[in-house]
């Protein structure tokens, strides 16, 4: 029997749930995804049937009983949306939310590390990180600047297909960008309704937020029709009629592409 873990040959295995944190699939694609790659790769349970050894190192204690022999190797958990799904979703709402920003006069800088300091990108994930570095990898995704009233404000842009009205986010990453980019605004782009919602992180209660436990994450569960709002209510330069001619115009292209009905 081959254990699924070293790849040994043993007559016993032993059956284990271990936690896959994914390390490898982050680093492989990290260059191309910068700072949203741990997004990606969030992790995952995984059950084995492993050898004695691999189930001490996993376990901590010695095994009891072994597997049958006859027993199908167990499946992992099943997946969420492929990789490439998930960096089409992502380019495609940040490529939105930059051209929205852009179409109503507002100039646009991406502001993750690996643009601002891409010399640093590489060694700035080793390690046990300071503050500092931490704060700059997880700046948020771009910084939107109106010189004629002089405003700035820094933009985190999330896409979701879920429907609006319950939107789930892992806690812990949304909890980052509140204790380290609190002045920051969240973009939500919407994909089945083709819609914006913004919202400034310091304006949101997030203790009445309810909280969702999965087996390996907390989720908080946002009403963005409510929590939110639509962005001329934000944001100077983006009027009712420019967003609205944003949104056909961007229909539109998304519509060539067979994406909006």
């Amino acid at each position: 029997m081959r254990c699924q873990h070293c790849g040994g040959e043993f007559e016993a295995l032993y059956a284990v749930k271990v936690w896959d944190d994914q390390e490898q699939e982050r680093y492989q694609y990290s260059m191309m995804l910068g700072q949203e790659y741990a997004a990606w790769f969030p992790g995952e349970y995984m059950h084995l049937n492993v050898c004695r050894d691999c189930y001490l190192t996993f376990a901590g204690t010695e095994p009891t009983s072994p597997v049958p022999e006859t027993q199908p190797a167990p499946p992992t958990l099943p997946a969420g949306p492929t990789f490439l799904q998930r960096t089409l979703q992502s380019a495609l709402a940040t490529s939105l939310v930059r051209a929205m920003f852009e179409h109503c006069g507002y100039e646009v800088k991406n502001s993750g590390y690996e643009y601002t300091t891409p010399e640093w990108r590489e060694p700035m994930k080793a390690g046990d990180p300071n503050l500092a570095v931490v704060r700059i990898r997880t700046s948020p995704d771009f910084r939107v600047y109106d010189r004629h009233l002089n405003s700035l404000y820094d933009v985190e842009v999330k896409s979701t297909s879920q429907a609006a009205q319950n939107w789930h986010y892992r806690q812990d990453r949304l909890d980052t960008l509140r204790s380290l980019h609190p002045e920051s605004i969240i973009v939500v782009y919407a994909q089945g309704t083709h819609k914006f919602y913004a919202q400034r992180v310091s304006a949101l209660d997030w203790a009445v937020i309810p909280v969702k436990v999965w087996p390996d994450h907390h989720s908080y569960a946002i009403n963005l029709t409510t929590l939110f709002v639509e962005p001329p209510s934000l944001f100077e330069r983006v009027s009712v009629e420019a967003y609205n001619e944003f949104l056909r115009l961007s229909r539109d292209v998304l519509r060539g592409f067979g994406l909006q009905s």
